[in-house]
């Protein structure tokens, strides 16, 4: 069973399932309504470490936290949430919508054109979209709903079809935000994806960027131009940004100690940890808990 927000942050396959190990293939898709109904339309926060999920509203008003961060939608509107960023909702009865959840292994086999590959790049960072295109509603919702009847039949028959779907799906969100993208090639997309699957395994052993790039069988440079071109942040940029980001989940949805904070993120020590975070925060890691506590 997941570990009382008290001790850590919960980490569910899905939410309020004991976690497992995710096949790679999973895909999996359900009505707003499906889980939330049944809690009183809150979902309290959590995570999920392998899988990026899709909400997708298209009728009722909603609140998303996103890493502490609130965000007030109503209407059409979708928030993309990353594997790892701890999230919760609080939809208004009667919601209707979809949740799709995705594992970011099937994700980075699925890069492909220009459109793809720039949605892909989402599981860098959570994503909210509001006011969306119509037309692009529309069809998101025709390829949801087609989604959801294919993952009822038989997988060894509709495998090609609902990786086609996730194709559409993907688009589809794309060109709902109304907003001209600049393309990535596919190659820095699965680059990308794979330095980023490496970061999340070894980001607490504090790996310097040339044992990344040698992980991965490029050169420093590749890595760096790639990141640069792609993302607009260096290598060592995203690898600190990803021991921060876990550090400001800690002092939000934990009452972990500043102490077990830098240890478990694998600080030298304390003091250490707290310039580190003065640094990218500009306060104090203990105001900053004060300041933004869940």
């Amino acid at each position: 069973m997941a570990a009382s927000v008290n001790q850590d942050i919960p980490v569910y396959s899905l939410y309020g399932e004991q976690q497992s190990v995710t096949p790679a293939d999973f895909v999996h898709i359900e009505d707003v309504q499906a889980r939330s109904q049944q809690l009183s339309w809150r979902i309290a926060a959590h995570r999920h470490h392998a899988l990026l999920q899709l909400i997708c509203v298209f009728d009722g008003q909603w609140q998303a936290s996103l890493d502490g961060s609130a965000h007030l939608l109503e209407g059409n509107s979708i928030a993309v949430i990353p594997a790892g960023v701890v999230h919760g909702f609080h939809f208004s009865p009667g919601t209707r919508g979809y949740v799709l959840s995705i594992n970011t292994a099937l994700l980075s086999r699925l890069s492909g054109s220009a459109e793809i590959n720039n949605m892909f790049l989402t599981q860098w960072q959570p994503q909210v979209i509001e006011e969306c295109d119509r037309q692009a509603v529309s069809h998101l919702r025709q390829y949801l709903g087609l989604l959801k009847q294919e993952l009822g039949q038989p997988a060894a028959q509709t495998s090609l079809v609902i990786e086609h779907l996730i194709q559409l799906i993907f688009i589809a969100v794309n060109r709902s935000r109304q907003s001209q993208q600049v393309y990535h090639e596919g190659s820095d997309v699965q680059l990308l994806s794979r330095f980023k699957a490496l970061i999340d395994i070894h980001y607490i052993s504090h790996w310097p960027v040339a044992r990344y790039a040698a992980a991965l069988f490029v050169s420093a440079s590749t890595l760096n131009r790639v990141c640069a071109r792609a993302l607009g942040l260096s290598p060592k940029q995203l690898i600190v940004q990803r021991l921060h980001n876990e550090a400001k989940r800690r002092l939000l949805y934990t009452r972990q100690p500043l102490e077990g904070i830098a240890s478990t993120l694998g600080y030298k020590d304390t003091a250490y940890f707290c310039r580190t975070f003065k640094q990218c925060e500009g306060m104090t890691a203990g105001h900053f808990r004060k300041q933004h506590r869940y």
